[in-house]
């Protein structure tokens, strides 16, 4: 099963139990109903801002959401660490460059850097990062400890 029907499948679970439409559904989690009909019809996984909106609401990890871990929960954050600062410590704690980073998970040069101006990378590459890493998608974006 793909991340992005994982995914799908909470959110029309959700939908079939609280027996509400798509619209009700992007009202409750604060999105337009245009940018939930997109991801949707386009198949593919939104942004990682959209997909915390999602975990955020029911108080689920992203992790559990992609279809990365089988545990739900996570343990909220007592810090507001950014992505930038995580990425920063494991890259220190590991001795690996930006460069060798984006090497290692096959992106650009270019993506890295526009890390530090609080871009967060999409999906695939979160998920590459964590993998990398060992460790959560929920600990890189500063949702856990």
């Amino acid at each position: 099963m793909t991340n992005y029907s994982v995914f799908k499948d909470i959110i029309d679970d959700y939908i079939t139990i609280e027996d509400i439409t798509l619209n009700q559904f992007s009202e409750r989690i604060d999105i337009s109903s245009s940018s939930l009909y997109d991801w949707i019809n386009l198949g593919r996984l939104p942004s990682i801002n959209f997909i915390v909106k999602v975990a955020d609401f029911f108080n689920l990890s992203v992790d559990y959401l992609l279809g990365l871990r089988e545990d739900a929960h996570f343990l909220t954050s007592k810090t507001t660490a950014t992505f930038i600062e995580r990425i920063n410590i494991l890259r220190s704690k590991n001795g690996i460059s930006k460069y060798k980073l984006a090497i290692k998970v096959n992106i650009g040069n270019s993506a890295v850097s526009k890390w530090d101006s609080g871009k967060y990378p999409k999906i695939e590459t979160l998920i590459a990062i964590a993998n990398f890493f060992s460790c959560s998608i929920d600990y890189l974006i500063g949702r856990e400890d």
